[in-house]
């Protein structure tokens, strides 16, 4: 029944929008920035902020957690376009080995090339440091790492195994994508199988767990009045 559920969800998008494609970090503009507040305008994992301001951002959010909760990986692209003075795009990584070490690194890229096929999204940076692919169904994607000036490299997959939604209901066309005010919020693998094969300046982390996948797009800077850090 579960399974029947997830792909009649997926049948309504059977006439999806068409792909798209973006080259970001976008150029800022002034003025209000515009919003598409429901399911079924665009694809689910698109690039929704197509004319930012000073206040917008964006974020593909990634992480993998081994099923003894030895290990985690997350990858975030996020690109911000109110740090004054600083790199708008960044990669967000951060992990831990089997012996309780961690890190968590920013590292700046120059572009990001996004396109859609189906619901889901590609992306890769310009000097190919990193990437995502997703199938056309949302039902897995493919993340690859090959920062080999920091010597780390290898690929994390998602296997789906729960259907998306938004804050309030399935991913439905006409669902509405607010979280709260000003910020947008689809949920693309609530749960997933995740198989994690990294090295890390020669040490491996490798490991078989669950996975997670959400996209959120806020169009205001909450992180000050909020004292939160992304």
């Amino acid at each position: 029944m579960y399974v029947l559920s997830y792909a009649a969800l997926l049948a309504g998008f059977a006439v999806a929008a068409p792909p798209e494609t973006f080259v970001l970090p976008i150029a800022i503009t002034n003025g209000s920035t515009p919003l598409i507040y429901e399911v079924g305008k665009v694809p689910l994992d698109t690039n929704y902020i197509t004319q930012p301001n000073a206040t917008s951002y964006e974020w593909w959010y990634f992480d993998a957690v081994a099923s003894d909760l030895s290990q985690h990986v997350v990858f975030q692209p996020i690109v911000d376009y109110n740090e004054d003075g600083n790199e708008p795009l960044n990669l967000r990584l951060s992990y831990s080995f089997a012996n309780g070490s961690f890190q968590e690194l920013i590292i700046p890229k120059e572009k990001l090339f996004v396109s859609t096929i189906g619901q889901g999204s590609a992306g890769i940076s310009s000097d190919g440091a990193f990437s995502w692919q997703a199938s056309p169904d949302l039902s897995q994607y493919t993340l690859t790492l090959a920062l080999e000036d920091i010597g780390i490299s290898g690929q994390i997959q998602l296997q789906s195994i729960a259907p998306p939604h938004v804050a309030c209901s399935a991913t439905y066309p006409g669902a509405r994508l607010e979280y709260h005010w000003d910020l947008l919020w689809v949920n693309l693998l609530p749960d997933s199988v995740a198989s994690v094969n990294l090295m890390v300046n020669g040490t491996a982390i490798a490991f078989e767990g669950s996975g997670y996948h959400d996209k959120a797009c806020p169009t205001i800077d909450f992180k000050a009045p909020l004292k939160l850090t992304l």
